[in-house]
């Protein structure tokens, strides 16, 4: 049963017709993994668990973008993050020309060379706006915005799994306190891996060779990433404290009680 998870908790039937289009947006446009951020860490974790939730329901679940770089795809794996990988993806050439092609005929947008950082056109937002009857509201700042590859693929791709229906989730900032200095996804991950690590050598003794205690370090060193993670509500601040010294261990509910003492289990 615990190799084979979702087979176990899949639902006995799914709602037909019926599917939820989760769209992670610091996914799109990542080039590498030195690129994630801690705020796109938790924006790709609460992502990962509503569509487990939604899929527990028998929802059809698509998830956005279809495509990741291999080396954020591999780091996504390594934390249970079960994302599309780059083979798994389609990509959508036709509707990229499409919205060219649009984008040629369009009285507002001035063409760029195409070596020029993947720039297709400029967008003159603020001319065209000025323009329109009934537009209230919109930020008078606006003015021209430079459409690349990048956007176009982004939406081509929501255009290709839009429902009728879009919900926008807004997911806070995470910010690391009592220290200056800046930490990506990654470090943040190989920093909770070593402090579990430590951890269980206190219990049971140095057991790095032991392949399948290795991966039950990285199983509970992701489990307490989420707990940090999802703890809070997400539209809050995330407050990270990743000085040893001042782990709190009180309370049940956060990744230091659950790294300190599933490690110890």
């Amino acid at each position: 049963i615990l190799t084979a998870l979702p087979v176990y908790t899949k639902p006995p039937l799914t709602s037909q017709g019926h599917c939820i289009i989760l769209n992670c947006v610091p996914l799109h446009g990542r080039k590498d993994l030195k690129s994630l951020s801690l705020g796109h860490l938790r924006a790709i974790l609460i992502t990962d668990h509503l569509a487990g939730l939604l899929q527990a329901q028998g929802i059809n679940v698509q998830l956005v973008p279809a495509f990741v770089n291999e080396e954020i795809h591999q780091f996504l794996h390594q934390i249970q993050v079960d994302w599309p990988s780059g083979s798994e993806a389609s990509q959508v050439p036709e509707d990229i020309l499409t919205l060219k092609e649009t984008l040629c005929q369009c009285q507002y947008t001035t063409f760029i060379q195409a070596d020029q950082d993947e720039i297709v056109c400029k967008l003159h937002l603020k001319e065209f706006l000025e323009k329109q009857d009934g537009l209230e509201g919109y930020d008078p700042n606006l003015d021209v915005f430079l459409v690349t590859e990048e956007n176009l693929h982004h939406v081509a791709e929501l255009q290709r799994v839009a429902q009728q229906c879009t919900k926008h989730l807004v997911c806070g900032p995470v910010k690391i306190t009592r220290t200056d200095s800046c930490m990506n996804a990654f470090q943040y991950y190989q920093l909770r891996h070593s402090q579990m690590y430590k951890a269980s050598v206190l219990k049971y003794g140095d057991l790095s060779k032991d392949a399948s205690w290795m991966k039950v370090i990285s199983v509970l060193t992701s489990a307490a990433i989420r707990f940090e993670m999802l703890s809070i509500v997400h539209q809050n601040q995330v407050f990270l404290d990743v000085e040893e010294s001042n782990i709190s261990m009180k309370g049940t509910k956060g990744g230091a009680f659950v790294m300190y003492n599933c490690a110890r289990l």
